[in-house]
């Protein structure tokens, strides 16, 4: 396997072991076995956060943003009240540790509460952080548990269809996924195998039978693993080789069968594989070609950008592109559109309704230290960022932590923070 990483060795085995709270084995755990933390592992700060107030086509053409004046988001907004075309978001708040190399963040419910929770992993210490949210943009009940060996990625989902939310991330040095099982407070966990290098994933119910599923993309041998959970014990594993260069995955519902497909990039190539309803899927479709070689798409968004009932997708193309794709009425996909956005460092795309004015926007993390949201038009065409200056943002994810129906974000790197909206 490919070191991808190179990991100090200052690091001492025994100093390691505390790090991760894990126990000195006499073997290799065997995958797909439950195993069961002891002691359990640390549990942190009461609390943290804010205090508690209240057809494949190449090549470039026009841009699907129109260009006009760079507005700078500030701490406080005029009146304080959030209006059409004006976005809104307080100073950051830290949520975790400096310098605690987060790479991967995932947001829902946790504890089957009404409140957003967050869960993020470390890669450079093998484990994740989970914290409870309490409905007013605070958090507590924060845990530190054991992830695997360089956990890259990390997702919620419910693997065994027992209403308790479960936490996957990947083990990038192991080559395999681990889950923390929800019933038991995350103490238990067991490990499947991925292909070489799985850096993202992706989770969902692939064949409607109640339990989520997996998706890596794995970067040291060019693969998407797909896992489907069996009745009874393990997934079911397929891996598909998908081209050099792939670097991310992406789970939606692209042709409204109520089936969740695949999109994926690799060799230069940004292309959709549909689900056939039972978690298997076809030969792909390429939607985009790459206009400069094997240029990666490191992230992938859907949304119905333009109101027509159906998904749409924008995509990252290298570090200084996005790239608009279109579904037609017919079922087929327009041209694809090119953006020049020269902020050399965009790492994330995702895409919400962030004004509340019915249109979905795009939301990114360019140049490492700064986020930007386009704002949506209603008609597969945006204005020019919004542009918020944050610490070392490496991804992020969206939600509505206090409860105010405005959406904010939260985003990682040597930290977790939080923005919220409208203050």
């Amino acid at each position: 396997m490919r070191n991808l990483f190179v990991r100090s060795m200052v690091l001492t085995l025994a100093s390691f072991l505390v790090l991760a709270g894990l126990t000195v084995s006499a073997q290799e755990p065997r995958e797909g076995v439950v195993y069961w933390d002891e002691p359990p592992a640390a549990t942190g700060p009461a609390a943290i956060g804010p205090a508690a107030t209240g057809p494949a086509a190449t090549g470039p053409s026009e841009s699907f943003i129109q260009t006009r004046g760079v507005s700078q988001k500030l701490a406080t907004c005029g009146d304080g009240n959030q209006e059409d075309g004006e976005l809104c978001y307080s100073s950051s708040v830290a949520l975790a540790p400096p310098g605690s190399s987060i790479s991967g963040i995932d947001v829902g419910r946790l504890n089957g509460g009404s409140n957003v929770d967050f869960v993020v992993s470390q890669w450079l210490l093998d484990r994740m952080i989970s914290s409870l949210g309490t409905g007013a943009g605070t958090f507590y009940n924060t845990q530190t548990r054991s992830m695997g060996d360089g956990p890259t990625d990390i997702k919620m989902g419910d693997f065994n269809n027992d209403g308790i939310t479960d936490i996957m991330a990947t083990n990038l040095h192991k080559d395999r996924v681990r889950i923390r099982w929800g019933h038991n407070n995350w103490q238990t966990w067991s490990f499947y195998k991925t292909g070489d290098g799985p850096r993202e994933l992706v989770v969902g119910d692939l064949n409607g039978d109640g339990r989520d599923d997996f998706v890596t993309a794995n970067t040291g041998d060019d693969t998407i693993t797909v896992g489907v959970k069996r009745s009874g014990s393990g997934f079911r594993l397929t891996t598909l080789y998908v081209g050099a260069g792939n670097s991310t995955v992406a789970l939606a519902d692209m042709n409204n069968d109520g089936d969740l497909d695949i999109l994926h990039d690799g060799a230069g190539r940004l292309r959709l594989r549909l689900n056939n309803g039972s978690g298997s899927f076809g030969s792909p479709t390429t939607l985009v070609t790459s206009p400069s070689g094997n240029t990666a798409f490191p992230s992938i968004a859907t949304a119905d950008v333009d109101g027509d009932g159906y998904r749409d997708i924008v995509a990252n193309h290298g570090y200084n592109q996005m790239v608009l794709v279109r579904r037609t009425g017919s079922g087929g996909y327009r041209n694809p559109v090119f953006a020049d956005l020269d902020t050399g460092a965009l790492f994330k795309v995702q895409l919400h309704d962030m004004d509340d004015d019915g249109f979905v926007d795009i939301i990114t993390n360019e140049g490492n230290t700064t986020m930007n949201i386009y704002l949506g038009n209603g008609n597969g065409s945006f204005s020019s960022g919004n542009v918020i200056n944050t610490l070392n943002a490496t991804d992020f994810e969206v939600a509505d932590f206090n409860n105010d129906g405005f959406l904010d974000i939260i985003y990682t790197g040597t930290e977790a923070r939080l923005l919220l909206a409208n203050p």
